[in-house]
């Protein structure tokens, strides 16, 4: 067996995308990040909503 066979596919957003679509993903698929280098749902939600 190799990692490939136990690789699942995961979304991307790049930079072009908005912040609004990586929260959807994140949320809509339950997923702790999204690949962008790597940003965690921690780190995206501290860029949209700042230190409030």
């Amino acid at each position: 067996m190799r990692a490939r066979d136990l690789a699942e596919p995961f979304p991307t957003v790049g930079l072009d995308d908005q912040a609004l679509d990586a929260a959807r993903l994140l949320a809509e698929h339950r997923l702790p990040g999204v690949l962008l280098g790597v940003i965690t749902a921690s780190n995206l939600l501290n860029r949209l909503l700042g230190d409030a």
